[in-house]
């Protein structure tokens, strides 16, 4: 009887054992599987950055490249506004020269 006994309670263990071993298997599977999908993600997030940073530093250049436009445009504006001054200021002193020599002729007359 006490051989049964003994040998009930190491069956026992063993069951106990094997179920705790199975356990911490099942527990080893899901956190491989979890870290498996954490890495998945983090790859996944290191490819939306870099996708993300190509986009913004094509926006960078083209927004330099705009501005340089504009600075551009805003000089040419600026030379031809000036040329525009001087050439109106000739035309005025072309225009006096002439209502003057005309005073001139008519005066001659």
């Amino acid at each position: 009887a006490e051989a049964r006994e003994a040998w009930a309670k190491v069956m026992s263990a063993e069951l106990s054992e094997a179920a705790v071993v199975r356990e911490a298997q099942q527990r080893a599977e899901l956190l491989c599987h979890r870290s498996s999908e954490g890495r998945a993600q983090l790859e996944e997030a290191r490819r939306e950055k870099q996708r993300m940073t190509a986009e913004y530093e094509g926006l960078a250049k083209q927004e330099e490249q705009c501005l340089s436009a504009l600075r551009h445009a805003e000089q040419r504006l600026s030379q031809m506004e000036e040329a525009e001054a001087a050439q109106a200021l000739e035309l005025g002193s072309r225009l006096q020269e002439l209502r003057e020599r005309q005073e001139q002729e008519v005066s001659d007359l």
